[in-house]
């Protein structure tokens, strides 16, 4: 597995940031670019719409490892203390496009959702690789040992604990 790839992670990134700037534009929102702004990339939000932060991720899947539905990921690192997106991204939305483009769940990031994401985290629920040990000392960087969880959440799953999210569907043009 290659993880901290920042740069391939930004440009694998592209798809999603568009299709969700098509998106806004199309809702006649106001969408204001602030990726590259520092004061944005510490809390990681990518956007601005109506007062409101959004970060926008490129990994809703669908109908994956034999479950049906829709699901995204989150990755968690670990080393000597909690590392990656979730933990110190302050965005009020967040926007997960699907894997092919066709679609997003804009998730709002209230006190439900955390409460999900946490209580997953506290009991290991929806994770589906585990833990396990990534030794970037093999690789010749200074970083050591990693550990890295990643989760599965499901839609339903999510509309079952009542957090508000709204599914997206790119529509095709008709000639």
């Amino acid at each position: 597995m290659s993880i901290g790839n920042f740069h391939r992670d930004v440009e694998r990134g592209k798809p999603a940031e568009r299709f969700f700037e098509r998106y806004c534009s199309k809702q006649n929102l106001k969408c204001i670019d602030v990726r590259n702004n520092p004061k944005y990339q510490n809390i990681d939000s990518d956007y601005i719409v109506d007062d409101q932060k959004w970060e926008v991720k490129y990994n809703l899947l669908f109908a994956e490892k034999g479950r049906q539905g829709e699901c995204h990921r989150i990755e968690l690192y670990y080393d000597d203390k909690p590392k990656g997106w979730w933990w110190y991204c302050k965005a009020d939305w967040f926007c997960f496009v699907r894997w092919d483009n066709s679609g997003a769940i804009l998730i709002e990031n209230n006190d439900a959702y955390k409460l999900f994401i946490n209580n997953a985290i506290t009991n290991g629920d929806h994770s589906y690789n585990g833990d396990f040990r990534f030794d970037y000392t093999k690789d010749k960087r200074p970083w050591g040992y990693i550990t890295i969880t990643t989760m599965r959440i499901y839609m339903e799953d999510l509309e079952k604990a009542g957090v508000n999210f709204k599914r997206v569907v790119k529509r095709r043009r008709i000639n």
